[in-house]
């Protein structure tokens, strides 16, 4: 029996993604380095809270 995705679903999914997005991109801090700079990013934690609120396979889309 197959569990089918709804329209609240697949919009919780598109905000999430949206939000990873913005905080892989904007919200950003470089970190200089002996070899080149880095940056530590606030998308691993939209990540996480993506999978912990929408759940292993909705989660999992947002991260990907």
């Amino acid at each position: 029996m197959e569990k089918k995705i709804t329209l609240k679903q697949i919009a919780m999914v598109g905000v999430m993604a949206a939000a990873v997005y913005v905080a892989s991109a904007f919200l950003q801090i470089p970190i200089p380095t002996a070899i080149d700079n880095t940056r530590l990013h606030m998308g691993n934690v939209m990540c996480l809270l993506s999978g912990l609120l929408l759940g292993p396979v909705q989660g999992g889309l947002v991260g990907k």
